[in-house]
Protein backbone atom coordinates (compact mmCIF):
# COMPACT_ATOMS: atom_id res chain seq x y z
CA UNK A 1 0.00 0.00 0.00
CA UNK A 2 1.35 3.43 -1.01
CA UNK A 3 2.24 5.59 2.17
CA UNK A 4 1.83 9.30 3.10
CA UNK A 5 2.38 11.35 6.12
CA UNK A 6 0.24 13.72 8.12
CA UNK A 7 1.70 17.31 8.35
CA UNK A 8 3.25 16.70 11.59
CA UNK A 9 5.19 14.07 9.58
CA UNK A 10 3.47 11.07 10.95
CA UNK A 11 3.29 8.08 8.20
CA UNK A 12 -0.77 7.48 6.96
CA UNK A 13 -1.18 3.96 5.29
CA UNK A 14 -3.27 4.53 2.55
CA UNK A 15 -5.24 2.20 0.22
CA UNK A 16 -5.80 3.47 -3.86
CA UNK A 17 -8.88 2.24 -5.08
CA UNK A 18 -8.09 3.56 -9.10
CA UNK A 19 -9.99 6.86 -8.13
CA UNK A 20 -8.68 8.31 -4.96
CA UNK A 21 -6.36 7.47 -2.19
CA UNK A 22 -8.11 6.84 0.97
CA UNK A 23 -6.75 6.08 4.46
CA UNK A 24 -7.11 2.24 5.34
CA UNK A 25 -8.17 3.49 9.12
CA UNK A 26 -10.96 5.52 7.19
CA UNK A 27 -12.45 2.47 5.47
CA UNK A 28 -12.17 -0.23 8.58
CA UNK A 29 -14.18 2.61 10.91
CA UNK A 30 -16.73 2.85 8.01
CA UNK A 31 -16.97 -0.53 7.89
CA UNK A 32 -17.18 -1.13 11.77
CA UNK A 33 -19.93 2.10 12.06
CA UNK A 34 -21.97 -0.29 9.39
CA UNK A 35 -21.72 -3.58 10.55
CA UNK A 36 -22.32 -2.06 14.24
CA UNK A 37 -25.28 0.18 13.09
CA UNK A 38 -26.84 -3.01 10.63
CA UNK A 39 -26.69 -5.18 13.51
CA UNK A 40 -28.52 -3.13 16.25
CA UNK A 41 -31.17 -1.66 13.86
CA UNK A 42 -31.70 -5.58 12.88
CA UNK A 43 -32.06 -6.45 16.68
CA UNK A 44 -33.91 -2.80 17.27
CA UNK A 45 -36.15 -3.71 14.58
CA UNK A 46 -36.87 -7.34 15.34
CA UNK A 47 -38.20 -6.59 18.89
CA UNK A 48 -40.50 -3.11 17.53
CA UNK A 49 -42.08 -5.39 15.05
CA UNK A 50 -43.09 -7.82 17.40
CA UNK A 51 -44.17 -5.04 19.69
CA UNK A 52 -46.57 -3.01 17.25
CA UNK A 53 -47.22 -6.48 15.04
CA UNK A 54 -49.55 -7.51 18.31
CA UNK A 55 -47.14 -9.07 21.19
CA UNK A 56 -49.72 -11.81 22.18
CA UNK A 57 -49.78 -13.28 18.63
CA UNK A 58 -46.13 -13.53 18.29
CA UNK A 59 -45.64 -14.64 21.65
CA UNK A 60 -48.55 -17.36 21.43
CA UNK A 61 -47.24 -18.63 17.98
CA UNK A 62 -43.62 -19.25 19.88
CA UNK A 63 -45.25 -20.25 22.63
CA UNK A 64 -46.60 -23.16 20.42
CA UNK A 65 -43.26 -24.27 19.08
CA UNK A 66 -42.06 -25.22 22.65
CA UNK A 67 -44.83 -27.71 23.24
CA UNK A 68 -43.12 -31.06 24.36
CA UNK A 69 -39.74 -29.66 24.72
CA UNK A 70 -38.70 -30.69 28.28
CA UNK A 71 -38.62 -26.58 29.67
CA UNK A 72 -40.73 -25.15 31.69
CA UNK A 73 -43.86 -23.69 30.42
CA UNK A 74 -44.15 -21.19 32.63
CA UNK A 75 -40.57 -19.98 31.96
CA UNK A 76 -40.71 -20.65 28.00
CA UNK A 77 -43.88 -18.13 28.70
CA UNK A 78 -42.17 -15.28 30.34
CA UNK A 79 -39.02 -15.47 28.54
CA UNK A 80 -41.11 -15.21 25.32
CA UNK A 81 -43.25 -12.29 26.23
CA UNK A 82 -39.67 -10.53 27.55
CA UNK A 83 -37.77 -11.28 24.21
CA UNK A 84 -39.33 -7.94 22.70
CA UNK A 85 -38.28 -5.69 25.29
CA UNK A 86 -34.67 -7.38 25.08
CA UNK A 87 -33.97 -6.79 21.41
CA UNK A 88 -35.07 -3.05 21.83
CA UNK A 89 -33.20 -2.07 25.10
CA UNK A 90 -30.05 -3.65 23.25
CA UNK A 91 -30.31 -2.92 20.09
CA UNK A 92 -31.21 0.98 20.09
CA UNK A 93 -27.23 1.58 22.26
CA UNK A 94 -25.62 -0.91 19.50
CA UNK A 95 -27.05 1.35 16.55
CA UNK A 96 -26.07 4.41 18.35
CA UNK A 97 -22.54 3.56 19.42
CA UNK A 98 -23.29 4.01 23.16
CA UNK A 99 -22.15 1.69 25.87
CA UNK A 100 -21.28 -0.54 23.13
CA UNK A 101 -19.43 -2.93 24.79
CA UNK A 102 -21.65 -4.10 27.37
CA UNK A 103 -24.78 -3.73 24.94
CA UNK A 104 -22.69 -6.38 22.24
CA UNK A 105 -22.00 -8.50 25.81
CA UNK A 106 -25.90 -8.10 26.63
CA UNK A 107 -26.76 -9.24 22.87
CA UNK A 108 -24.49 -12.16 23.05
CA UNK A 109 -25.75 -13.35 26.04
CA UNK A 110 -29.17 -12.99 24.45
CA UNK A 111 -28.23 -14.96 21.18
CA UNK A 112 -27.01 -18.06 23.81
CA UNK A 113 -30.19 -18.15 25.42
CA UNK A 114 -31.69 -18.13 21.39
CA UNK A 115 -29.33 -20.83 21.01
CA UNK A 116 -30.03 -22.87 23.61
CA UNK A 117 -34.03 -22.79 23.34
CA UNK A 118 -33.67 -22.99 19.21
CA UNK A 119 -31.82 -26.60 20.25
CA UNK A 120 -33.68 -27.77 22.64
CA UNK A 121 -36.40 -27.63 19.89
CA UNK A 122 -34.24 -28.78 17.67
CA UNK A 123 -34.28 -26.24 15.16
CA UNK A 124 -31.21 -26.54 13.82
CA UNK A 125 -32.19 -24.22 10.90
CA UNK A 126 -32.60 -21.61 13.43
CA UNK A 127 -29.35 -22.50 14.96
CA UNK A 128 -26.99 -21.31 12.14
CA UNK A 129 -28.50 -18.14 11.65
CA UNK A 130 -28.18 -17.25 14.89
CA UNK A 131 -24.29 -18.52 15.04
CA UNK A 132 -24.18 -15.65 11.94
CA UNK A 133 -25.41 -13.25 14.17
CA UNK A 134 -22.77 -14.38 17.23
CA UNK A 135 -20.00 -14.15 14.28
CA UNK A 136 -20.90 -10.63 14.12
CA UNK A 137 -20.88 -9.55 17.57
CA UNK A 138 -17.67 -11.47 18.42
CA UNK A 139 -16.22 -9.59 15.00
CA UNK A 140 -17.59 -6.24 16.61
CA UNK A 141 -16.09 -7.11 20.09
CA UNK A 142 -13.09 -7.60 18.64
CA UNK A 143 -13.12 -4.51 16.46
CA UNK A 144 -14.01 -2.36 19.58
CA UNK A 145 -11.16 -0.11 19.23
CA UNK A 146 -12.62 0.80 15.47
CA UNK A 147 -15.66 2.05 17.50
CA UNK A 148 -15.16 5.73 16.78
CA UNK A 149 -18.53 7.37 14.79
CA UNK A 150 -20.42 6.69 18.40
CA UNK A 151 -21.78 7.93 21.26
CA UNK A 152 -19.04 6.37 22.97
CA UNK A 153 -16.71 8.25 21.43
CA UNK A 154 -18.24 11.61 21.77
CA UNK A 155 -18.27 11.25 25.29
CA UNK A 156 -14.69 9.88 25.93
CA UNK A 157 -13.89 12.59 23.62
CA UNK A 158 -15.70 14.83 26.14
CA UNK A 159 -14.68 13.26 29.03
CA UNK A 160 -17.72 12.51 29.91
CA UNK A 161 -17.55 8.85 32.27
CA UNK A 162 -20.47 7.21 30.08
CA UNK A 163 -17.92 4.88 27.45
CA UNK A 164 -17.82 1.31 27.76
CA UNK A 165 -14.71 1.40 25.86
Amino acid sequence: MPSQTTPAGTPVQTRTNGFSALPARFDAVAAYTVLRAALGFAMFMHGIARLVGGIDIYAHRYIAGFAGVALPHSLVVLFIYAIPYFEVIIGAPIVLGLLTRWALLANAALLLVFIFGTSMQQGWGGVETQLVYTLIVSLLLLGLGLNVVSLDNLFRRRGGRLSSR
